[in-house]
C-alpha cells in the first residue's frame, strides 16, 4: 500500500536526515501540491478595479487552499486592454483571448499577443446551437489563424464537445440534442466535433491544444486520444468534482489515479469559475473546494501532483513564477 500510495517526499528523508533525529515526525504526511493554477476561469467584470476587487476577494479565501494564479477565458476586442492592465500590475490574474466562430480577425490576434495574452479561448457553443455551420472551423480564414497561432506559439483551449444528459451531481442541467447539423437532416454530434478537433490538431502539431472539461469523454477514450495526438491535452474542471462530505468508491480512485499518473503531462487543473466582485462567495469558494478534492482524493504520487496542479500550465501557458511561501504558522 505504501509503494501504491506514497508519502510526501520529505518523510523518506527525515529518516536519514540529520542522523534521522526527526524520523517519524510527520510520518503520515501526504504529497502536497506546491501551489495551485486554475487554468480555466471565467471573469465578468470589464474595468481594471473591479477585477482587482474581484482578485482581492477571491484570493482572500482561496490562497489558504494555495490557489497562486488564474487563468482567464474572457478577453475579446472591448476587453484586452482591461486585461492586460490587470495582468501587468497583479501577477495572479494572466488572461485568453475568445474568439468567436465568425470573427477569425488575425489583427485581433496578433494585437493580443502583444498584449501579453497567454493564448485563445474556442467555443463550440454556437456550433451546436445552429447558429454556424460546424465547418467555419476549416475555413481558409480560421486556417490562417491557427498557421499564426502556431507562429506565436500561443496554446488553444477549447471547449469542443457537450454532453447531453446533463450532470445533477455538480449542478449541470441537460442540454439536449444539437441543434446544428452535419448536412441537411443529419444532426450534428459529439463525434462529428471532436473528429473535426482531432484533424485540426493534425494539422497544428506545434499549437498546444487543451480541451475543456475533458471533452466530455472517459478516461478510456482520452487515453486513445492522448496516444494518437501529441499535442492534445485537457483541463480537469467539471469532470474532476466531488461534493463535500463525499468519497469516491475504491476502483474510480483506482482508475483515475492510473488515468493520471500514466499521462501527468496532459492534465491541467481547472475549474471553470466565475471572477465577479460581485459574485465571489461561498459557492465560489466550494466550486474550487470540489475540485480540489477530487484531485487529492486520488492520493496522486508527488511529482504527478506537480505537474496537474501547476507545472503543465506553467508549460503550456507561460504562467508567472508562483509563490509558495508560508503566510501563517502552517500553510494549510
Amino acid at each position: 500500500m505504501d509503494a501504491e500510495f506514497p508519502r510526501a517526499p520529505d518523510v523518506a528523508k527525515r529518516e536519514t536526515d540529520d542522523d534521522g533525529s526527526s524520523a517519524g515526525w510527520g510520518g503520515h504526511f501526504l504529497p502536497a501540491e506546491e501551489y495551485v493554477i486554475d487554468c480555466h476561469m471565467h471573469v465578468s467584470e470589464k474595468e481594471p478595479w473591479l477585477v482587482h476587487r474581484a482578485l482581492d476577494t477571491l484570493f482572500a479565501t482561496l490562497d489558504a487552499y494555495r490557489l497562486d494564479q488564474i487563468l482567464v477565458m474572457d478577453g475579446g476586442p472591448g476587453s484586452t486592454s482591461v486585461y492586460s492592465k490587470v495582468a501587468k500590475a497583479d501577477r495572479r490574474f494572466s488572461f485568453l483571448i475568445w474568439m468567436k466562430p465568425d470573427r477569425p480577425d488575425l489583427d485581433f490576434l496578433r494585437r493580443a499577443h502583444k498584449a501579453g495574452a497567454k493564448g485563445i479561448k474556442l467555443h463550440n457553443f454556437q456550433i451546436y446551437g445552429g447558429r454556424f455551420d460546424w465547418k467555419v472551423w476549416e475555413s481558409p480564414e480560421w486556417a490562417a489563424v491557427f498557421a499564426e497561432a502556431e507562429k506565436l506559439k500561443m496554446p488553444i483551449l477549447w471547449h469542443v464537445t457537450q454532453e447531453a444528459t446533463g450532470a445533477p451531481y455538480m449542478g449541470e442541467g441537460s442540454h439536449g440534442p444539437f441543434k446544428g447539423e452535419r448536412e441537411p437532416g443529419r444532426p450534428l454530434t459529439n463525434a462529428d466535433l471532436l473528429e473535426q478537433l482531432l484533424g485540426i490538431v493534425d494539422r497544428h502539431q506545434g499549437i498546444t491544444f487543451v480541451g475543456a472539461h475533458m471533452l466530455y469523454v472517459g478516461n478510456r477514450k482520452l487515453d486513445e486520444l492522448f496516444a494518437a495526438h501529441e499535442n492534445l491535452a485537457v483541463d480537469t474542471s467539471c469532470g474532476g468534482f466531488l461534493r463535500f462530505g463525499d468519497q469516491m468508491l475504491d476502483e474510480d480512485v483506482r482508475a483515475g489515479r492510473e488515468f493520471f499518473i500514466k499521462w501527468p503531462d496532459r492534465l491541467l487543473f481547472g475549474t471553470d469559475n466565475r471572477l465577479s466582485a460581485a459574485h465571489c462567495n461561498e459557492q465560489t469558494f466550494e466550486a474550487f473546494r470540489c475540485h480540489l478534492r477530487y484531485i487529492r482524493a486520488l492520493r496522486l504520487p508527488d511529482d504527478v501532483l506537480q505537474k496537474v496542479m501547476w507545472q503543465n500550465a506553467k508549460r503550456i501557458f507561460n504562467m508567472n513564477d508562483g509563490d509558495g511561501t508560508m503566510k501563517a504558522t502552517t500553510r494549510p
